[in-house]
């Protein structure tokens, strides 16, 4: 009965070993996947012009509000479908627009080795500057 119950225990501690891994005993689940994206922060921005907002869309993807902070920004499409991305950001103060930038960012794909393989990702650091300019970190 001892040595059921060792096997037993050890069985499981590999199965938890592999799932911290971010594999299975069965095997791989496959790599997370994102779509392109960039990781902007507006902060800047937004702090020079208190009581604003932000809004940035990329490429045919949904628009998304900004705040301070990275926020992500994707588009639709798949990793490495296009290498740039037109990236649109417009600020509004009490109704009024105060800001329109439109920008064709490269968006590089790059992979890693992860613990089941490769892993391909496609995004981009960027801040708004506080006079509303795109700018990589």
């Amino acid at each position: 009965m001892r040595a059921k119950t060792i096997a037993v225990a050890g069985s499981l501690a590999l199965a938890l070993m592999g799932s911290v891994a971010g594999c299975s005993p069965v095997g791989c689940g496959g790599a997370a996947v994102e779509p392109p994206s960039v990781y902007l922060d507006a902060g800047p921005w937004l702090e020079a012009n208190p009581g604003a907002t932000a809004q940035a869309c990329l490429g045919d993807g949904e628009c998304r509000t900004l705040a301070p902070g990275a926020q992500q920004v994707s588009a639709t499409g798949g990793i490495g479908a296009q290498p740039s991305y037109s990236l649109r950001v417009t600020g509004e103060l009490t109704g009024s627009t105060i800001l329109t930038v439109a920008e064709d960012v490269d968006i590089p794909v790059t992979t890693t080795q992860a613990a089941c393989g490769p892993s391909s990702s496609q995004t981009r650091k960027m801040s708004l500057d506080p006079s509303g300019q795109l700018v990589t970190p």
